[in-house]
């Protein structure tokens, strides 16, 4: 089941997630860091995109999707 989280601080390491701005699709891949407050989550996009920085201030609604609900060729840990 896809879980949105409002509180970023509540993903861990190795959670797969998709970010939406308006409900478009900006990013997808695995959490490889959290901020302790919640107002930035790093993300391994895989080989193309790579690993970046987002930050919840500028509005991404953050969405956890276990693996089974991925998209085809999205990074899924």
């Amino acid at each position: 089941m896809n879980e949105f989280i409002e509180n970023w601080a509540e993903f861990e390491t190795d959670n797969s997630v998709r970010l939406y701005r308006k409900g478009a699709l900006v990013a997808a891949g695995i959490v490889d860091g959290v901020m302790p407050d919640g107002s930035a989550i790093w993300l391994n996009q895989g080989t193309f995109f790579g690993r970046a920085l987002f930050l919840k201030s500028d509005g991404a609604n953050a969405v956890r999707v276990t693996p089974e609900h991925s998209l085809p060729g999205e990074p899924i840990s």
